[in-house]
């Protein structure tokens, strides 16, 4: 009969020490451990990234729509925000 792999391989029979038998955390399974700071700083970025495009789409956005609406009010781009700002 063929040897069982156990027995050819010493290491596999030794039990695992308590630190090998750590259970799975997905927040450290990639290079960038995902941490509350981690978190944290994803929220800074995208508040920043959020509230800039935001402050500058918004206001161009509310023009258009009043150009269109109301065109003897809102005659172009800068005349229109020069009235909503």
């Amino acid at each position: 009969a063929a040897p069982s792999l156990m027995a050819s391989n010493p290491a596999a029979v030794m039990a695992a020490s308590p630190a090998e038998t750590k259970e799975w955390n997905s927040r450290y399974a990639g290079r960038i451990p995902h941490t509350n700071s981690y978190y944290a700083k994803c929220l800074f970025g995208g508040v920043l990234a959020c509230g800039v495009t935001h402050t500058a789409v918004c206001p161009l956005d509310v023009v258009k729509c009043n150009m269109q609406t109301n065109p003897q009010k809102f005659k172009g781009l800068l005349p229109g925000l020069r009235i909503v700002l």
